[in-house]
């Protein structure tokens, strides 16, 4: 497993195309993740509205700063973390496309180191 240093330094990111999920055992259940959706939503409503694609750096910083259970993102960190790990950009935009992020919280954003095990 690697980390990003600095504000993203508990993000557990593999170093194949494919994340670190957390647990099962650790994730919300469907009713967490819908509000967190609707939060997130709501910040991006206008883009909703007109049907545009929202800057993905600030997307994925309300996304995980609005979840207690991640680790704090600054946008450097979050910039750094899309252009370096391509397949979170694609669940990313999925997200976006499905208007749910359960995934993107999934993806091993977790305040608490993953032991690698628990990667997929």
């Amino acid at each position: 497993m690697d980390s990003i240093a600095g504000g993203v330094s508990r993000l557990s990111i593999s170093e194949s195309p494919a994340m670190a999920r957390i647990p099962q055992a650790r994730d919300l259940d469907d009713e967490g993740h819908q509000a967190l959706d609707k939060t997130v939503l709501k910040i991006f409503n206008l883009h909703v509205k007109f049907n545009q694609d929202p800057d993905w750096v600030s997307l994925l910083l309300v996304i995980v700063n609005n979840d207690t259970r991640l680790s704090t993102l600054s946008a450097e960190g979050a910039n750094e973390l899309l252009k370096r790990e391509s397949s979170l950009m694609a669940v990313l935009q999925k997200g976006w496309v499905d208007r749910s992020f359960r995934e993107v919280r999934r993806l091993g954003v977790s305040p608490y180191p993953l032991p690698s095990d628990y990667c997929r």
